[in-house]
Parts: structure tokens; C-alpha cells; sequence
């Protein structure tokens, strides 16, 4: 090879170089050129988390990978930035789609993915069941009963336990109106006028003179009653300083406070917004005093309640429904099942929901799993 030859080779070796070694870098640091902006730019990535674990993933109706079966967990990376259609499905159970935008060199998740099965089974546990009141706590209820021509009775349900029993009996021709438990869980008080303990037997009511609420609580201190309502109503004097909901809403309806107690759950006539406690730093990331609307639906919401700090349920009219509190794009909203004019309590603890309609209580099989 002559040294004119060996020049030439090092000339075109050296530009090799320096073009592949700098695509080499740019690309392990995502870099990418997207023919249809016609620019180079950095890629990003999505996150999801699912239950239950095994989904598979679909990206623009594309399958791109199931979730780990160990954290329930996908990272899709090497992303342009757009907007891509999120479809996450598992035989058996309903699918969770939505839209979503990758931004460069960020991650866009959805940690609080919820499959819900199908179809949800319900087996009637209760019967000649006229109301119910559930503690404080999630792990009581106290139900009331009354047989056809027979006096009314209270029950005390442990559902921890799952054992019943008697607490109160119908002795004149009273009612049994309100019940209000103790914020520790321990006691109810039944239509303001009698105090049940129920860390003792049925007999343990307090003398009659002595029953109402402001004298017990003078003689107790560390045991207070109060409604929810006004439960909810100190704690937007507290945190709602700088009165957002009170702007916004001549008379907010129903106002649930979230399990981790950052976010206030309020249907208002046919809408549900949430309002935010405290700042949220997961997406989609919320400021302290944030008020955001949720859904506009075709009724006035009923039996609102947190399933967890991400997902609602509530009825409209015999329609019982879950939705997520995720609003970018659209909702994922979960029809589960129909009752006539339901009542509703969610237990956490074996993720089943309790339905009280027609004199009939039922409950779910485990919704999440």
C-alpha cells in the first residue's frame, strides 16, 4: 500500500469516527431523529403499574409487552415524543385505555392501574335489613332489622370476625332514626337520645338521664360523636384556606375524604370534582388547594365513596359504578353492577362491596386481586 493510499484510508477511517462515534452517543442518550417532525430529538418512556399482575400492554393497538409478574410493572422506553393510545387488557377482566403523551428525556405513568373483573358475582348475606351505619374505622357495621310484624332490632356485624349480634331491641314506640358512631369506633349514639358501648354486652347502654350526647361527652372526653358532615366541615375550616370549594360552590353535597386523607372526594349535583389537601407529586401532579373536575354525569351521584386513594364509587340511580380520579384524557369508568336504590360500604380490608337494597344485603366477591 503506498503512502498515498495509507493517507486516503486514514482520512476516510477518521471521518467514520467522528460521525459514528457521536450517533453512538447520541443514541445511548436517546436520541433520535423523528422523520415525521423531521427533526432529531430525545426520547422518553412510559411507566405502568397493574393489577393484577401478567396484563398485556398495547401501544396504538400494538402488543408490546406483559407486565412483571413480581411488581406488576412495565417501563416501555425509546419513545418519540407524541401522543400515543394506551390499551392494558387481561382475559377476565375489563380493559384500561387512555391517551397519553410522552415528552422528551421524561417518563409518563400510571401507577394506579385497576383491572376489574367482568363479571362480578354477589351473594346475599342479610335479609329484612332496613338500614345500616358502618364505623369510622371500616370494621364494623351496625344494621337494622325488622322482621315482617316484629319490632325493629340493631345488630352489630364485626367484619373482622363476621360474627353478629343483638345490641338494642325496640322496647316502646320509638324509632331508631339516626345512628352515629364515636370517631374511636366504639360506641354509637342512637337518634340523640341513647349511647350503646359496643366494647361490652347488649345491656350496656347508658342510665336514661344521663344518655344525652353533651352530658356523655363532658363525662368522656376522649369519646366524641360526630356526623361526617362535620367531620368534613372542620376539616375544610382547617385546610381550605383560601376558601376554593366555598367560591365554587354556593352548597357542596356529599364531601369523602380519601383513605390518605389528601384529597376530598365531592359529587355536586350531576358532577364529582376533587379537591387536594396537599400538593401530589405523582402524575398527574396536583397543587395543595387544587380543585379539579372530574366528570359530568347523567344524574346526581349517590353513595360516594373512596375504593382507594385513586378510585370512586358511587351510584347513579340503580347503576353502581368505580372511577378512577385519573383525568387525563378520558375516565376509565366501570359499570359493576344494579340494584334498586342501593346503599353501599366498600371493606377495604377483603376488597369486597357490601350493597343494601329491597331489605337485602349483599356482598361482592373480592373486587381487586
Amino acid at each position: 500500500m503506498t503512502k498515498k493510499q495509507r493517507t486516503a484510508l486514514f482520512i476516510i477511517l477518521l471521518l467514520l469516527f467522528l460521525v459514528v462515534t457521536p450517533t453512538i452517543i447520541f443514541y445511548s442518550q436517546g436520541y433520535r431523529f423523528d422523520w415525521a417532525a423531521k427533526k432529531i430529538t430525545q426520547t422518553g418512556a412510559f411507566y405502568f403499574k397493574v393489577v393484577p399482575s401478567r396484563a398485556d400492554v398495547f401501544i396504538n393497538g400494538t402488543f408490546v409487552k406483559k407486565t412483571d409478574f413480581f411488581f406488576d410493572s412495565v417501563l416501555l422506553g425509546d419513545l418519540l415524543p407524541k401522543p400515543y393510545f394506551v390499551r392494558i387488557q387481561k382475559e377476565g377482566y375489563i380493559p384500561w385505555t387512555k391517551s397519553l403523551k410522552i415528552k422528551p428525556k421524561e417518563v409518563a405513568e400510571a401507577k394506579n392501574i385497576i383491572l376489574f373483573p367482568s363479571h362480578i358475582q354477589f351473594k346475599s348475606v342479610l335479609e329484612n335489613v332496613k338500614d345500616f351505619w358502618s364505623s369510622p374505622d371500616g370494621k364494623k357495621i351496625v344494621f337494622e332489622k325488622v322482621n315482617p310484624g316484629q319490632k325493629w332490632q340493631l345488630y352489630l356485624w364485626d367484619l373482622e370476625t363476621n360474627d353478629q349480634k343483638i345490641i338494642a331491641r325496640q322496647k316502646n314506640n320509638e324509632s331508631v332514626g339516626e345512628v352515629i358512631w364515636s370517631q374511636d369506633s366504639s360506641r354509637i349514639l342512637v337518634n340523640n337520645s341513647a349511647i350503646w358501648n359496643l366494647t361490652g354486652g347488649a345491656n350496656d347502654q347508658c342510665v336514661k338521664t344521663s344518655c344525652d350526647e353533651k352530658s356523655f361527652a363532658q363525662k368522656n372526653p376522649n369519646i366524641l360523636f360526630s356526623s361526617v358532615k362535620q367531620n368534613m366541615q372542620e376539616l375544610l375550616l382547617r385546610f381550605d384556606t383560601k376558601k376554593t370549594i366555598e367560591k365554587k360552590f354556593s352548597s357542596p353535597g356529599a364531601l369523602v375524604l380519601s383513605p390518605d386523607k389528601r384529597k376530598i372526594a365531592i359529587a355536586n349535583d350531576s358532577e364529582i370534582w376533587i379537591y387536594y389537601i396537599e400538593d401530589q407529586n405523582e402524575e398527574p401532579t396536583k397543587k395543595a388547594m387544587d380543585l379539579t373536575f372530574l366528570s359530568k354525569l347523567s344524574a346526581k351521584p349517590n353513595n360516594l365513596v373512596w375504593l382507594n386513594d385513586h378510585e370512586l364509587i358511587f351510584s347513579i340511580g340503580n347503576a353502581i359504578k368505580i372511577s378512577e380520579i385519573d383525568e387525563r384524557d378520558s375516565l376509565n369508568v366501570v359499570d359493576i353492577a344494579t340494584y334498586p336504590v342501593p346503599k353501599l360500604f366498600w371493606q377495604d380490608q377483603n376488597k369486597t362491596l357490601t350493597v343494601l337494597s329491597e331489605g337485602k344485603v349483599s356482598v361482592s366477591e373480592k373486587l381487586i386481586r
